[in-house]
């Protein structure tokens, strides 16, 4: 069984007119109606928001589906979102009657998706329960906040809980068992799986994209808590989350292609371990989302990361101290690099980089000097003094991200760059086409000339002449429009 757009779903069935339940809650006539109907109930939405779900209707809906494969979704429409300390209180208790409600159900559904405010809201998931999961397609967990105590007034964690159902009597329980595609698992499960050995985790030979994220346990007392502004990274042998084992399982998923580490705080040891000891090379799209420098460097160091197919797509959003990261060249056909803060330094991520793609969304640092390193020819700096280099120079000029031909650039504030820099980068990087000859389209090869560019968000004001100028050297070109 094939699994499903949780993104697409989700948008839909937030909708007030969701499709059966807003009928169905128009009076008993149209309930009883749709039903009697079971398809119509595979798609179920329970709300975790100031309008929540009743654990009455929840029971309901699920027994509508009758044993139809059914994708379950614990979600919040976003006007009516509680605040975070309300959330930790109500959502918990909301989501754990919840998962108590599907348990019977479960042997049936292929896709869970439970989204919260605070990371310590979601289920713990289990070794073992009640009934079969081998449909489950789809686990997706997804928080707004990940939030993981030490409690310093009482020397405990308060992040730790007992799984919704792992203490059933021997011989009533069912393993745990689901064929995953999809995994997005928060650090708190991961690190639980980890350490205590879940067979589940170690048999996902179908997993073909796995996220993990929030997870970096913090040391506060709760006398002192609401004035602190800043709190110390908490680290034990209970919670810490260490890295190379984790790598160790992912080497284990030979059909994974989309990889993704979310703001997760890994115990790592770099003397312990040789360079390259795992291969990841299997991975087509890799993504760091509010991961340290110490971390991304050491997964670069530790993994094969491309074979001969290279990565497709690599990935930094919102990375802090980027720049500091001695990445290893990387072929990936696309780098994305998304809400960079204004003192991460792009130029040692790009002149680490030798794809085609790039694009650049949010990200400060974006500016004419940015642009004009990008249109510089870097040939004379790299060949110096000797008279064979000078001969090979004559190919022609050599560029930061000479492959480039594809470039995206998305402004969420007022644009740091100017239309002439821009104009002027593409001229440069465009020299050795002749834009006289009729057929200068059919004869572009990858890089360094610019083939296709977007821009878009808060864009400078761009003239007739600069627009035409540009449609006459780009082949695809749009400007201001999302």
């Amino acid at each position: 069984m094939n699994s499903v757009d949780v993104q697409k779903l989700l948008d839909i069935a937030r909708s007030t007119t969701f499709f059966p339940n807003a009928v169905a809650s128009v009076c008993t006539f149209w309930e009883d109606v749709l039903s009697s109907t079971p398809e119509f109930w595979t798609t179920l939405v329970f709300f975790l928001d100031s309008k929540p779900t009743g654990t009455k209707e929840v029971k309901k809906y699920l027994s509508w589906s009758r044993e139809l494969p059914i994708d379950v979704f614990m979600t919040r429409r976003a006007d009516l979102c509680h605040s975070p300390w309300m959330a930790e209180i109500l959502e918990t208790p909301w989501v754990r009657d919840n998962m108590n409600c599907l348990m019977p159900h479960i042997h049936w559904c292929r896709t869970l998706h439970v989204d919260v405010t605070i990371n310590i809201s979601l289920p713990i998931l289990p070794s073992h329960i009640r009934s079969s999961s081998t449909c489950l397609r789809t686990i997706s967990f997804m928080s707004d906040i990940g939030l993981a105590v030490w409690e310093t007034d009482e020397g405990k964690h308060s992040f730790f809980a007992e799984p919704i159902v792992d203490r059933s009597e021997r011989g009533s329980a069912f393993a745990f068992e689901p064929r995953l595609k999809i995994l997005s698992i928060d650090g708190r499960n991961l690190q639980q799986a980890i350490a205590e050995g879940k067979s589940w985790l170690l048999e996902l030979d179908g997993l073909e994209e796995l996220t993990i994220f929030h997870y970096a346990p913090l040391a506060m007392s709760r006398e002192t808590c609401a004035s602190e502004t800043s709190f110390d990274t908490h680290k034990c042998d209970e919670c810490r989350l260490d890295l190379y084992a984790t790598l160790e399982g992912i080497e284990s998923f030979p059909l994974l292609i989309n990889l993704k580490f979310d703001a997760v705080h890994f115990d790592i040891s770099p003397a312990d371990h040789k360079e390259t000891t795992f291969d990841l090379s299997f991975v087509g799209n890799l993504t760091f989302e509010d991961m340290a420098p110490e971390i991304i460097q050491e997964i670069f160091r530790i993994c094969s990361l491309e074979d001969e197919g290279d990565l497709a797509s690599l990935t930094f959003t919102h990375c802090p101290r980027l720049h500091q990261v001695k990445l290893p060249d990387i072929a990936a056909t696309s780098l994305c690099l998304l809400r960079l803060e204004e003192d991460v330094d792009l130029e040692p991520i790009l002149a680490s980089w030798h794809g085609t793609e790039l694009s650049i969304c949010g990200c400060a640092s974006l500016s004419d000097a940015l642009l004009q390193l990008l249109g510089t020819d870097k040939a004379p700096e790299l060949n110096g003094d000797d008279d064979e280099n000078d001969e090979e120079s004559d190919d022609g000029p050599i560029f930061l991200c000479h492959g480039m031909n594809s470039l995206d650039i998305h402004s969420l504030g007022p644009p740091q760059y100017s239309v002439a820099a821009l104009r002027k980068m593409i001229e440069a990087r465009g020299c050795m086409v002749d834009y006289s000859d009729d057929s200068w389209r059919q004869n572009l090869e990858f890089g360094p000339a610019i083939m296709r560019l977007n821009v878009t968000g808060q864009v400078p004001e761009l003239s007739t002449d600069d627009r035409a100028w540009f449609r006459s050297r780009i082949l695809r070109f749009s400007w201001g429009e999302e």
